[in-house]
């Protein structure tokens, strides 16, 4: 998005705001529209302001609202492009990792569409269960009717903190994939990873992207970057620092994407 663009797009979010405040219900396609251009104008807004916790906060809204179900759809070739090429040596280690480790579950945070969770169900040991969670409730509506079929599969309408805090147990297996923890402050991030390490047996896969000019070796702060203002994260430290050891770090690239790819499992 060029510059102009930008700038329209958070004037118009702005005057929307203003306008018709978000707490408002506006169907239909103009209202779908309005609601995602305040959202970014308050994206834009913390951002300037370098406020993480405000960042965050329009980043949940922006994912919850059932504007962003559409995202799937317009993207679904992602699933090839990013899963079936460039991280799938990532995906063959992990299945071997979950057969040597014998987990009981594995959940999926920010599990969208839900076919990278049915790919890991399809592909891990029997005896483990699998559940995908979202906080939009539109896509997980739809995974619910999709694989209905698959009784190892179970999807609910969750926020990572509230799970983990309602549902964490020992030897539990948790995937983030594709963009997720991208979207939570470092603040967010370390309580997540503070609350699987709280249970024995447990292990954290990632593939996150993360800045081109994040020197991971120097720079331990997560800071926001690129057009969304989403934020890059150290994970190998901040994992470290909650009480895990890093079994598999390494980095991947597609076109103007870097990406992050960690398996850690919990010391205790």
């Amino acid at each position: 998005m060029n510059r102009l663009r930008k700038k329209l797009r958070i004037a118009l979010g702005t005057t929307l705001e203003y306008a018709m405040p978000l707490s408002e219900d506006r169907g239909g396609a103009f209202g779908r529209k309005a609601r995602e251009l305040i959202t970014w104008a308050r994206v834009e807004r913390a951002s300037r302001r370098g406020n993480e916790e405000e960042l965050q906060t329009a980043f949940a809204s922006l994912w919850q609202d059932g504007i962003n179900t559409q995202y799937y759809d317009r993207y679904s070739d992602r699933f090839q492009m990013w899963f079936r090429s460039t991280h799938k040596d990532f995906f063959k280690d992990l299945v071997a990792f979950s057969r040597a480790r014998h987990f009981e579950n594995m959940v999926e945070i920010g599990c969208g569409d839900g076919r990278v969770l049915d790919y890991c169900a399809q592909n891990m040991p029997q005896g483990m269960t699998f559940t995908g969670i979202d906080i939009n409730k539109s896509i997980i509506d739809r995974n619910k009717r999709a694989f209905s079929k698959k009784r190892r599969l179970e999807f609910n309408c969750f926020g990572a903190q509230r799970w983990l805090r309602q549902n964490l147990k020992r030897d539990l297996l948790v995937l983030a994939y594709g963009g997720v923890l991208e979207y939570f402050s470092e603040k967010k991030l370390r309580d997540v990873y503070g609350l699987l390490a709280s249970k024995p047996g447990t292990a954290m896969a990632l593939v996150e992207p993360v800045a081109q000019a994040h020197a991971m070796d120097r720079t331990t702060e997560s800071f926001s970057h690129g057009e969304e203002h989403s934020f890059s994260h150290n994970h190998r430290y901040l994992l470290e620092q909650a009480g895990f050891d890093v079994i598999l770090n390494r980095t991947s690239v597609s076109g103007p994407i870097n990406w992050t790819e960690i398996t850690a499992m919990n010391r205790a």
